[in-house]
């Protein structure tokens, strides 16, 4: 998945289409008592994933978010990528 661009207009962030990402929604930090998909560490390697996760939910405190939907907790910002949270720089 790409990640969004920063367009030179307004250097906000945009998806590649050009219409605004919306701001990560603040969440608390992961409950290890309720369902949260797997939170990677964050890395600059590109990886093959498999077919089957190209949909993959992400939970955060058993609430579903959709690819390349962003959450935030505790100053760190996430996206959901196939199905786990992946650290971006806001």
């Amino acid at each position: 998945m790409a990640r969004g661009i920063i367009s030179d207009y307004d250097n906000d962030p945009v998806h590649e289409g050009g219409t605004p990402m919306p701001a990560p929604k603040e969440v608390q930090p992961a409950d290890p008592g309720k369902k949260t998909s797997e939170i990677l560490a964050q890395t600059a390697d590109e990886r093959t994933v498999k077919m089957d996760l190209q949909n993959a939910k992400c939970y955060w405190n058993d609430e579903e978010f959709s690819q390349g939907e962003r959450v935030s907790a505790g100053g760190t910002c996430y996206e959901c990528s196939f199905g786990r949270w992946l650290p971006i720089e806001d």
